[in-house]
């Protein structure tokens, strides 16, 4: 991983949405903060943190929890010397079937979020 980070401009944090594994991957052990240090060592300039399998049952595209999770996450990424709304932008996805990833699963699923492609064009042109 540190290899490639070192090349790149922007590196893709997926975090797990569901309760149980958001806390496994935050919490215990904090990988998400080392990952989160790592790329910013390795040079990368700005990050997307997708906060993964919204279209679980048990999260069921709650916008709630998306929230929880990233005031959460942007508070630790804040000390790796992230800057939330500058250099990080997160989002919600679907990875199962792709949903905002490439394809909007529709307004009545999560019209408050568009496509991960779209965000990266995005910042590629910054």
């Amino acid at each position: 991983m540190i290899g490639d980070a070192a090349q790149a401009d922007i590196a893709i944090l997926a975090i797990s949405a569901p309760k149980g594994e958001f806390e496994t991957g935050f919490e215990c052990g904090n990988q998400t903060r080392e990952h989160a240090i790592l790329v910013k060592t390795a040079g990368v300039r700005y990050l997307v943190v997708l906060i993964n399998k919204k279209d679980d049952p048990n999260v069921n595209w709650n916008q709630a929890i998306y929230e929880d999770i990233k005031d959460k996450v942007s508070s630790v990424f804040k000390k790796c010397g992230f800057k939330p709304g500058e250099d990080t932008v997160f989002m919600p996805c679907g990875g199962m079937n792709g949903a905002l990833l490439k394809e909007h699963p529709g307004d009545k699923i999560s019209p408050w979020y568009k496509l991960v492609f779209n965000i990266i064009i995005n910042i590629k042109k910054k």
